[in-house]
């Protein structure tokens, strides 16, 4: 399944320490807007950097996007038929919206809304 990841959603791997292998089975995408706001988080936030470090191992594709990167998220979703990865309510509820695909991590597992 093609996932789109939010800067919640990576951060919250960080946070809980949940093994990032646990997306292995997926093709992972993230946005340049989620990547850029990662980058200014991590000015002040060390699990910002340590999320960053994470993207560099599991090496996502990286989708185009502009714009806010919650909106950035669910238009890559939207334009490539594929789901989203975030804990954040309102990106989840603009997915539902549209009628796409969002998981969300509950107890270490990914899981589908």
């Amino acid at each position: 399944m093609r996932i789109v990841i939010d800067t919640s959603s990576l951060i919250y791997l960080i946070e809980k320490r949940i093994d990032p292998s646990i997306l292995a089975e997926h093709t992972i995408f993230v946005t340049y807007p989620v990547l850029d706001e990662l980058q200014t988080l991590s000015i002040k936030r060390r699990k910002a950097r340590v999320a960053l470090k994470l993207l560099r191992v599991m090496a996502p594709f990286v989708a185009g996007g502009a714009g806010p990167a919650d909106r950035s998220v669910v238009a890559a979703a939207e334009m490539m038929g594929g789901a989203v990865l975030s804990g954040d309510d309102e990106v989840v509820e603009e997915a539902r919206r549209r009628g796409l695909a969002v998981l969300l991590f509950h107890d270490k597992e990914l899981v589908s809304l």
